[in-house]
């Protein structure tokens, strides 16, 4: 794992337990044990960091759903496959990730729309028809 990687994935474990808000770019250095400037030569602002951690994740689900739908044995299990992918995904996060989302990173709030409209209920209605 690069430093890159690792930044990343140890501000998704920080954003889960205190929530986007609450993680600073300081709590985020101590964190990791490194400095500010370190983080800074990897990205511009805590804004990316929230984005590419939510691109991550979305696109972890994208993957797990695709093959959980090749898994089925019929469009009953499909969708008992991704409400059970989803609620586990759900349960592990912080309740008001969703509102710092919203309110302070718009463009991975987007990002994380798009995917709930477009892909799940895609996905969904795609299995029923």
């Amino acid at each position: 794992m690069d430093v890159k990687e690792y930044i990343i994935a140890e501000s998704d474990k920080l954003f889960c337990q205190y929530g986007f808000k609450s993680v600073t770019m300081d709590d985020i250095a101590k964190h990791l044990g490194m400095s500010k400037k370190t983080i800074y030569s990897h990205f511009s602002d805590k804004n990316e960091i929230v984005n590419i951690v939510i691109e991550i994740k979305l696109n972890s689900q994208k993957c797990l759903i695709r093959d959980n739908i090749e898994c089925a044995e019929n469009a009953v299990h499909e969708v008992f496959f991704v409400v059970t992918n989803m609620k586990e995904q759900l349960s592990n996060m912080n309740a008001t990730l969703f509102y710092d989302l919203q309110k302070y990173h718009p463009n991975a709030w987007i990002y994380f729309k798009d995917f709930r409209e477009k892909h799940l209920f895609t996905t969904i209605h795609n299995n029923l028809t």
